[in-house]
């Protein structure tokens, strides 16, 4: 399971890293919540947690990612 939750954070940091936070007006409810269960599952890297939770609460009151995942 680390194997596969590893690689899943790498993959998301590129997305992130070339396209910002997926946002729900971006790839819908459905997509962003999930983006959010792989950094959820990243124990491993802690850092890249605080910086995607940085990139959640500024857009969460706008609507733009699920309150419930910040």
């Amino acid at each position: 399971m680390s194997a596969v939750d590893s690689a899943h954070t790498a993959w998301l940091k590129g997305v992130v890293d070339a396209h910002g936070w997926p946002v729900t007006s971006r790839v819908g409810e459905e997509a962003s919540h999930d983006a959010w269960l792989i950094v959820q599952h990243a124990v491993q890297d802690t850092a890249f947690q605080a910086r995607v939770l940085g990139l959640m609460e500024p857009v969460a009151s706008k609507g733009e990612v699920s309150g419930m995942d910040v």
